[in-house]
């Protein structure tokens, strides 16, 4: 992390902030180390470093306690792992074959019911004008970081995921979609019009975009106006929105949630409430920067068959993620960037099964890829 050590906290991605978290409770060098959730918005290359130096301070007498929603890297690392459900501590048995959110059954189950309809349904849309077009996109910061000549387009009908290590640019790419940044060099073309040209609340009158932290973009005080709120911005009466945005929560099983105040509820429930206020607005394109962090693998199941109901056949899905598994099971196309240069581009399930474009992207230590390339951790 030393190439960090100058930069303001502000400039930081998600994840190297939170690598930074990380480094400071292990430089206390206390007896006793808590980490809840410590691998949240880490690339799975950080997450091995992370899990294998907790390891080694547990041989040297430490004691680590992990709170975790899944159990790929438990089974790897962990000395004994307990579920906690409804209250009540039960040991479980570690089984180094489970290296994975979801079960082999349950990624083909969601490919071939949920995704595989919807890319049967998109065929013939698939081959008219891409949503998203970058053409040689360049944008840079002070700091230095940012992305450099990024050419890629985004199918119409098409789940493209974007992957790659923390501060590869993934986040920074996205914001051109909804001009919340413009390009420095090059060109971001979204429903064919230039973005230079297009402020923000236009674009966001067709793309509906979900942050890594749904706090930013939480505001008002209870969870029904939240997700009424866009839509009121567009026109609806309060009345309209709000039976809008209960027939959204219903959907998505949130109703009793309506009156409750955004902030008193879980991390999990806020990223789903987010989550009904981006889909409550029927975008064409529907942007997900990181849409498994808070959620366990029932969650991220839920929440990608709500997405794909709700994607519209002549519009397209956007993922930013760090989990292969989620990646494999519901992405028709991958884009890997590193250091803010895109070094691959295609067909989901080909890329995964590259193992030079896995280890240049520090994705290769992940379980699920492991699995697939038979490599020891």
């Amino acid at each position: 992390m030393e190439h960090l050590l100058k930069r303001a906290m502000s400039t930081l991605s998600g994840g190297e902030k939170q690598k930074i978290s990380i480094a400071a409770a292990l430089a206390t060098n206390a007896p006793a180390l808590l980490l809840d959730e410590p691998i949240e918005q880490l690339d799975p290359d950080a997450a091995h470093k992370v899990f294998s130096r907790l390891k080694e301070m547990a041989r040297q007498g430490k004691t680590i306690i992990v709170a975790a929603r899944n159990r790929d890297y438990a089974n790897l690392y962990a000395d004994s792992i307990y579920s906690l459900e409804r209250g009540r501590l039960e040991p479980v048995q570690i089984d180094p074959q489970l290296v994975t959110n979801y079960n082999s059954a349950t990624i083909a189950g969601a490919w071939s019911n949920t995704h595989g309809a919807s890319r049967k349904q998109h065929h013939d849309v698939s081959r008219s004008q891409p949503v998203v077009k970058f053409e040689h996109l360049s944008h840079s910061f002070q700091s230095g970081c940012g992305i450099e000549d990024i050419s890629l387009t985004v199918e119409r009908g098409q789940v493209t995921a974007i992957m790659g290590p923390n501060g590869a640019g993934k986040s920074t790419l996205i914001k051109h979609c909804i001009s919340l940044l413009k390009p420095r060099e090059g060109s971001v073309y979204v429903f064919s019009e230039n973005t230079i040209e297009q402020p923000a609340w236009k674009l966001a009158q067709r793309v509906g975009i979900l942050f890594q932290n749904p706090d930013d973009q939480i505001f008002n005080e209870r969870v029904d106006k939240e997700v009424a709120w866009s839509l009121r911005a567009r026109g609806m009466t309060w009345n309209q929105a709000l039976a809008e945005a209960e027939r959204v929560l219903s959907a998505m099983r949130l109703e009793h949630l309506s009156a409750r105040h955004p902030h008193s509820l879980t991390r999990s429930q806020r990223q789903l409430i987010a989550l009904a206020s981006v889909l409550a607005t029927g975008p064409e394109l529907i942007i997900l920067d990181e849409p498994s962090k808070a959620l366990d693998a029932e969650g991220v199941q839920r929440v990608m068959s709500i997405i794909l109901g709700y994607a519209k056949p002549c519009g397209a899905v956007i993922i930013v993620c760090h989990d292969p598994a989620l990646v494999w099971a519901y992405a028709d196309n991958t884009a890997v960037l590193k250091n803010g240069r895109l070094i691959a581009a295609g067909k989901t399930r080909s890329l995964l099964l590259d193992i030079d474009i896995m280890e240049r992207a520090g994705l290769a230590s992940h379980p699920f890829i492991s699995m697939f390339l038979n490599k020891k951790q």
